[in-house]
């Protein structure tokens, strides 16, 4: 009932911008921050995420996040 208004996404150490909690679903933003695209190629990944963030978790079906603990997320 809470994902319907969640706006929670996560930086992880290592880079890569976790869309949502309950998902596995991440999008690498520390290759763009090392690559010749700047600030532009940040901006276009960032929006991309908000666009790809889920409206709503699995949990119902059993499908949570495998690849990354809580902890690992800054959850």
């Amino acid at each position: 009932p809470y994902c319907g208004t969640c706006n929670r996404m996560r930086l992880t150490a290592d880079g890569r911008f976790h869309l949502c909690l309950l998902n596995d679903d991440e999008l690498d933003v520390r290759a763009a921050l090392r690559g010749p695209g700047g600030p532009a190629a940040i901006a276009a990944i960032l929006l991309r995420a908000v666009g790809l963030k889920p409206t709503g978790h699995r949990l119902d079906v059993g499908h949570s996040t495998a690849d990354r603990q809580m902890y690992q997320i800054g959850g």
